[in-house]
């Protein structure tokens, strides 16, 4: 019998592989530290069900006020907020936030923050925007299955730069764990 540890290799069918994880580690799920980062952020309250839709004009402004602030991008936008509350189409508290360089300044609705390491785990979703929601449910669903504690907190990483539509949206869900 071969030990396969989940860090290298996730697809352990063939006859006679016994899949083990190294510690603290599931096979079911991909886990990862996201490195402590400077971002420039804005509050928003807009609908679970439209981020996709919504968020195109928040984060040109976004991106505006950041060079006007005396920083530069160093990374695609992210969403964060605190789970259970993304109820449908009732609005929800989101902080939109774009990685910065340089030293940008905090002024009226914007802020620039240090954040700390963000252990999480994480999944890729493709597909329309509508269905955002549901990988985040079946991420909360498969990491709580997998015995790891949420801690409240998730995130989304675009991947499209811009190019994000509601029938075709790339990125990142992050759940936090504890």
């Amino acid at each position: 019998m071969t030990t396969v540890f989940a860090s290298q290799v996730l697809q352990a069918g063939e006859p006679g592989t016994a899949l083990f994880t190294e510690p603290g580690e599931n096979p079911g799920i991909s886990t990862r530290t996201v490195p402590a980062m400077q971002l420039f952020t804005a509050k928003h309250s807009m609908k679970a069900g439209g981020i996709s839709q919504q968020t195109q004009g928040f984060a040109t402004r976004l991106g505006r006020s950041l060079t006007k602030a005396g920083g530069e991008r160093d990374g695609p936008l992210h969403i964060l907020f605190d789970i259970g509350q993304e109820t449908g189409d009732q609005k929800q508290d989101l902080v939109l936030a774009f990685p910065s360089r340089g030293n940008p300044r905090s002024s009226g609705r914007y802020r620039a923050i240090q954040t700390q390491p963000f252990r999480c785990s994480y999944m890729t979703y493709e597909g329309p925007a509508n269905g955002i929601a549901d990988s985040l449910a079946g991420l909360i669903k498969a990491t709580r299955d997998a015995g790891y504690k949420t801690s409240g907190q998730a995130r989304y990483v675009f991947s499209c730069d811009g190019a994000c539509s509601a029938e075709h949206t790339i990125i990142e869900v992050q759940l936090g764990i504890e």
